[in-house]
């Protein structure tokens, strides 16, 4: 113990002397507050290192709990592991799918024609890595289009009226191909369904 002391006193007693030399080189003033201020730091450090260590070596020298992998503690803990890990990919899932079809309904609603639109999204839960989008459904409320504004034709008979709410088939395909292309889906996986 009386070694240890003795150590510290002698490093503490350079690193002064070491910071007095340095201080003494300096004739500029802005440079010998910079110099004291990190020779304090050094001091600061030279004095505590002791105190360090032994605070070091009183950490190291406990022993570490550890988990036993067989116990029913241990087993609970890993039972409340998993269902937080599903809990976080069930949210992780309906975040997806809600900004997934947010984005889509953006898309469609861009699409000159449309009027409204909903979108459902069902995901391919048997591919590896879950996400794989299986089905995208549209719900579709056609609109005037902007490029042809037609004038309604003028009905006498019921016979002659025109089915409200249809999808004209040009739209449809537009829809289709536009939201297949920009998602990388195929044709198939893309249901266009009408709003009534």
């Amino acid at each position: 113990m009386m070694t240890v002391l003795i150590l510290w006193v002698k490093t503490l007693i350079m690193v002064i002397l070491f910071a007095s030399f340095l201080e003494l080189l300096l004739p500029n003033s802005s440079m010998q507050r910079f110099v004291r201020v990190i020779m304090g730091l050094l001091i600061m450090l030279a004095i505590l290192n002791p105190i360090i260590d032994l605070f070091r070596s009183n950490l190291i020298s406990q022993p570490v709990a550890s988990i036993d992998t067989h116990s029913d503690s241990s087993k609970e803990i890993k039972d409340i592991e998993k269902s937080v890990i599903r809990e976080r990919d069930r949210l992780a899932e309906e975040l997806y799918i809600k900004e997934l079809a947010r984005q889509i309904q953006s898309v469609v609603l861009a699409i000159d024609g449309v009027e409204d639109a909903k979108v459902t999204i069902k995901l391919d839960q048997t591919k590896v890595g879950h996400g794989a989008l299986h089905k995208v459904i549209i719900y579709l409320k056609p609109g005037i289009s902007v490029a042809k504004h037609e004038v309604t034709k003028v009905v006498i008979s019921p016979e002659d009226r025109p089915i409200k709410n249809s999808i004209k088939p040009e739209l449809k395909t537009k829809v289709i191909h536009t939201v297949a292309e920009l998602y990388q889906l195929r044709d198939e996986q893309v249901e266009i369904v009408s709003i009534e």
